[in-house]
């Protein structure tokens, strides 16, 4: 104390104005720290949250392509079989075993040779690619903004054909969800 009476050091709980004292009717540290918290907390959900229902609404939208690429093929082969009837066919659309939709036919041996499955496809609007052995034909058919892809097997072009895989691209990412 000094001679005026006065304390040269005040209590840290002591009135407004002394070193590490709160000023009147503002709320504790402890409180702004928890409240910082708070919204901080609140406003990061909220971001995951929009993140979370854009990446959903993005995969429903990628789900929708496949699928719509996948019925395209389906009703393709479903038109090819009124023409060359195959012994057993076998369609998986997209999502189901992975996640490209595939639509396979096994021909009998007394089926249709490479070249008139190939004429049948080419007519239809399929346009031929370079085939990668054991595959003897290959054909392409745009859907959208997908490519729907045939690849035919059998011995040679001039023999009878064997099988054949049609596949529609599908998105591993829009499948997470199905």
């Amino acid at each position: 104390m000094s001679e005026s009476g006065f304390v040269d050091e005040a209590p840290r709980d002591g009135p407004a104005g002394a070193p590490g004292a709160e000023p009147p009717g503002r709320p504790p540290a402890r409180m702004r720290t928890a409240r910082r918290a708070l919204v901080s907390g609140v406003f990061a959900g909220l971001v995951l949250g929009l993140l979370a229902f854009a990446a959903w609404a993005w995969s429903g939208r990628l789900h929708a392509d496949d699928v719509e690429a996948w019925d395209t093929l389906h009703h393709e082969f479903v038109l090819v079989d009124r023409s060359v009837p195959p012994l057993g066919h076998g369609d998986i659309p997209p999502c189901r075993s992975g996640p490209a939709g595939t639509v396979t036919r096994d021909y009998p041996s007394t089926g249709a040779l490479v070249t008139d499955l190939v004429e049948v496809l080419v007519g239809r609007g399929w346009v031929e690619r370079t085939p990668t052995p054991p595959v003897v034909a290959r054909l392409v058919l745009p859907a959208g903004d997908r490519e729907l892809t045939v690849d035919v097997s059998g011995a040679s072009r001039e023999q009878l054909v064997e099988g054949l895989v049609a596949h529609s691209p599908g998105s591993a990412f829009a499948c997470l969800g199905r």
